[in-house]
């Protein structure tokens, strides 16, 4: 299953177990954050690619999303009223 973080890897790990009922066992279920079901279907390490990494995918989404700002595009909430803008885009890239 793709999840987005580790918070609703436990809540599914959870609410798998509940429904299993009085045994709730949930075993071999694997949970990828987006970036790694990506270079996984795609056949790649994570070594073999240094892009996804928030250190340097920071900087494409803040140009993305400086470039939509001033194509007159609407960016994300709270991108506009960030005053930080890097650590906002710092924040997008973990994400995935």
């Amino acid at each position: 299953m793709v999840v987005p973080g580790q918070g609703m890897v436990d809540w599914l790990q959870e609410s798998l177990s509940v429904l299993m009922g009085a045994d709730g066992v949930v075993a071999n279920v694997h949970f990828w954050h987006p970036s790694e079901f990506v270079l996984k279907s795609a056949g790649m390490t994570r070594s073999s690619v240094q892009s996804w990494e928030p250190p340097a995918l920071q900087w494409t989404v803040l140009e993305y999303l400086s470039t939509m700002e001033s194509a007159g595009e609407r960016p994300p909430p709270g991108y506009v009223e960030a005053t930080r803008k890097v650590s906002y885009a710092r924040r997008v890239a973990e994400l995935f």
